[in-house]
This record gives structure tokens, C-alpha cells and sequence, in this order.
């Protein structure tokens, strides 16, 4: 007797056969899955390691730069203290050349200057040192008031006191700025 397969015989080959298409299907769509993630992965690996790459590029760029700035600035620094010293040399230059301020001059007629001479007395012990020259500043010398009568006979004098020098010169000085007016 033969055996008779049973009606649900195809039916479970058929169940099988739409179980292997769907693990098929599935296998296929997680094959894909996985494909679309590692060709995103790669793709963005990629990417990364072209960014990465640019900001390195722009980090040497950006060195050189800086390197350049702080070489300019340290030129910067010593020509401004160059530039310093030579304002100062021109300064004391321009100090030195520059005419002193002039005191103003009294000037006295020949006879007021015979009169002057006539009361006034050299002492060689009381003189200043050194040479007289008309506006010469003389801080360091000993001057000596003028005698009551000399100064109601020449008014001009007043605000002034005298000495002599080394060569026997009347040395007449302003008071204000301790410098010589008049040599008589």
C-alpha cells in the first residue's frame, strides 16, 4: 500500500519555501544595511580625515603667521628704542646748539661807566675766578650790593649786583637770572 502524503504536505513545503524567501529577503536587507553603514562610515572617515588634514594646513598657516607677527613686533620694539636713543642724541644736540636765553643787556652812557669805576674798587681777594662774558650764567659767584649813593646816581642798576673777574672786569649781573648784563 502506498502511502498517500498527506493534504498538508505542500502546504509546509510552501510554508518553508516563504520562510527561505523571507530569511532571504531579510539577509539581503541587513546585507544593504550594512553596506549603506560602512560606506557612511567610510565616507565620513573620509570627510574626517579631510578636515582633520585642513585644520593642520591652516594650524602650519596660522604658526607662520604668528611667527612672522612676533618677528615684526620684536623689530617693532627695537627700532622704537632705537628711534628712543636718537631722539634723545638729537634732543641734547638741539639742547646744546639751542642759544641760551638772553638776559637783557643795561646799557650805561660812558659817563655812568666812570662813575661806576670811580666808586667801585677791584679786590682781587673778593673777584670771581673765572673770565666774565656778557649773558654767562653765574650762580656760583660771590655779588656784592652797590653803595646807596651809586644807586641814586644810576638808577638802572637796581635789581643788579656786581663783581669782578679774573682780568679785573666789572661784571654787572640781574638778580632774576643770576647772568651777566653789562661789562664795564
Amino acid at each position: 500500500m502506498a502511502k498517500t502524503p498527506s493534504p498538508d504536505y505542500g502546504r509546509d513545503l510552501g510554508k518553508l519555501e516563504g520562510s527561505v524567501d523571507v530569511l532571504k529577503q531579510l539577509t539581503f536587507a541587513v546585507i544593504g544595511i550594512l553596506t549603506v553603514i560602512v560606506g557612511g562610515g567610510i565616507a565620513l572617515f573620509v570627510q574626517i580625515h579631510s578636515v582633520s588634514s585642513d585644520l593642520e594646513m591652516a594650524k602650519t598657516e596660522l604658526s607662520g603667521r604668528l611667527a612672522r607677527v612676533e618677528g615684526a613686533a620684536i623689530g617693532l620694539t627695537a627700532g622704537q628704542s632705537d628711534v628712543s636713543g636718537s631722539l634723545s642724541r638729537i634732543e641734547k644736540r638741539i639742547a646744546e646748539l639751542a642759544p641760551l636765553p638772553q638776559s637783557p643787556v643795561l646799557t650805561l652812557s660812558s659817563d655812568d661807566r666812570m662813575i661806576i669805576r670811580t666808586v667801585l674798587k677791584f679786590d682781587p681777594d673778593q673777584a670771581y675766578k673765572g673770565i666774565g662774558h656778557l649773558g654767562d650764567a653765574l650762580p656760583d659767584a660771590k655779588l656784592f650790593d652797590y653803595p646807596d649813593e651809586l644807586l641814586s646816581k644810576i638808577p638802572a642798576l637796581k635789581g643788579t649786583r656786581y663783581t669782578f673777574d679774573a682780568k679785573g672786569q666789572l661784571l654787572i649781573v640781574s638778580l632774576a637770572e643770576q647772568r651777566v648784563i653789562a661789562i664795564v
